[in-house]
């Protein structure tokens, strides 16, 4: 990477963190953001995930196909895709 993309790649890194402090300043909390779906997780994942890579990674195709489809089409299918997860997370 050549001395100009790298001063480019810091300087978006450190807008996004100078973005994401004045939220949480002026929402008391961060947004864009919740805990990794798996119930012994503690990882920040963004909204647009439902888990941190790992996790995501481990559940069944079928699962995230489900979940993947309710994010897009319908809460219904997202919820039962949660549900999977949930179990196959119990069960592992």
């Amino acid at each position: 990477m050549d001395h100009m993309a790298e001063e480019r790649t810091r300087h978006m890194i450190e807008e996004r963190a100078r973005r994401a402090e004045w939220r949480e300043g002026l929402f008391g909390s961060k947004v864009g953001v919740h805990k990794c779906r798996h119930p012994q997780c503690q990882s920040m994942v963004p909204t647009r995930l439902y888990a941190c890579k790992g996790h995501w990674y481990e559940l069944p195709v079928e699962t995230r196909n489900r979940i993947i489809a309710g994010y897009k089409f319908a809460s219904d299918m997202w919820y039962t895709g949660h549900e999977a997860a949930q179990q196959f997370w119990k069960i592992k």
